[in-house]
């Protein structure tokens, strides 16, 4: 047996591609457990295809797990600006930018320690003013260089939605300060930027929570996006409405212009028992992305390595049925297990489960508990019988 490195995998990659940029899985330590940073790169094997054509590929944009060919940098004089934030983000869309194509790989390829020291972090040492004003820099660099509509949408989506409103307000110094007329000063700094665009920017928004906030803010209702935000990090298990097969949350302190917030898809437990030693789960997704839905996920949160795909069956009406061999299950090692339905290729969602019921089936000399979770999901517990 031959044991190949994360560098040997990457080099290997690009040498058998042609590509000009290969990316691998990066698996993130701490002390809660391991999770996988960026799965958008790692969650298929994909060889030698349009860095554009990759959902989400100019997030978590970073050195880490990743391998670029020497003549894209020098050829296109591509630097790492002076920046004390931001400045690995614009030195990787210049390298995308500039990338014919590129490949991406599930084998794992770097363990990122976040175990301790977390305030020595320099991102940590870098307060969200100070973050917005690098955003601010990487957003006018991009505009200058007049890509093409496509990749310049793409681009700028992640900054605008992504850094300046979604990361902006999350903050917990955003809930706490008196001061947030900053915040809003800041935001409108950077709205600026938008003003000589060929698109409308919040119409490639990729989340419509972000659309209602940039909505609120543009009204200057501050008082809305305030207690939309407070309501947001609240509440973990949101009320949610179906109207026209459609799925909206709920937030009952907003007006009623804002208080019903569309999302992309959503799952809805109806039923679940054991029948020949075969767990089967039934239910309904509602929302336009349900096509893209195209397997099952159990997953331990608190181990990347624990992840495993199963089919689903989804009908044209939004019936999905699963069906888990518990010869299956008995291979899975002993442990709490979460249930995803994942669509757009990595995106994921949960099943709602709102029941407070179980129910558990011994099989050999394992007891498979099906639950609703803390956050009222399909969940699943693997115990041993002594």
């Amino acid at each position: 047996m031959t044991f190949t490195t994360g560098i040997e995998s990457l080099h290997n990659i690009l040498e058998e591609t042609g590509s000009d940029y290969v990316v691998g899985k990066t698996i993130q330590y701490r002390s809660a457990g391991t999770k996988i940073i960026g799965e958008h790169e790692s969650c298929k094997e994909r060889r030698a295809v349009s860095p554009f054509s990759i959902p989400h590929i100019f997030h978590h944009l970073g050195p880490r797990a990743r391998m670029i060919r020497a003549s894209v940098i020098k050829e296109n004089q591509i630097q790492f600006p002076e920046m004390k934030f931001a400045e690995d983000k614009q030195f990787f869309i210049d390298v995308l930018t500039h990338c014919n194509t590129i490949s991406t790989t599930k084998t794992p390829i770097y363990y990122l320690n976040r175990l301790d020291n977390q305030q020595t972090r320099l991102t940590n040492q870098t307060n969200i003013m100070q973050k917005t004003e690098c955003n601010l820099k990487v957003i006018n660099y991009i505009i200058n260089k007049n890509l093409e509509l496509e990749k310049e949408q793409m681009i700028l989506n992640r900054l605008y939605e992504y850094d300046c409103i979604e990361r902006f307000f999350a903050t917990p110094h955003f809930q706490k300060t008196k001061l947030k007329r900053v915040y809003y000063y800041k935001l409108n700094k950077v709205l600026k930027t938008t003003k000589g665009l060929r698109y409308e920017f919040s119409d490639h928004f990729l989340q419509p929570i972000n659309k209602v906030v940039y909505e609120l803010f543009r009204q200057k209702n501050y008082k809305e996006l305030e207690k939309l935000f407070e309501w947001n990090n609240k509440e973990k298990v949101k009320d949610v409405l179906i109207k026209d097969n459609l799925p909206y949350i709920i937030s009952p302190l907003l007006e009623d212009e804002h208080k019903y917030i569309r999302i992309p898809l959503f799952a809805k437990f109806k039923e679940d028992y054991f029948t020949d030693d075969t767990y089967k789960l039934n239910f309904f997704v509602y929302g336009e992305r349900r096509d893209k839905i195209t397997e099952v996920i159990i997953k331990d949160g608190k181990n990347a390595f624990r992840e495993y795909s199963l089919p689903v069956v989804i009908d044209e009406s939004g019936y999905g049925r699963l069906e888990i061999d518990l010869n299956f299950l008995n291979k899975l090692p002993t442990s709490t297990y979460s249930i995803f339905l994942r669509y757009d290729e990595y995106m994921k969602i949960n099943i709602r489960k709102l029941t407070k019921n179980q129910i558990e089936h011994q099989f050999q000399n394992r007891k498979f508990i099906f639950h609703n979770t803390v956050y009222s999901n399909v969940g699943l517990k693997i115990r041993r019988v002594v």
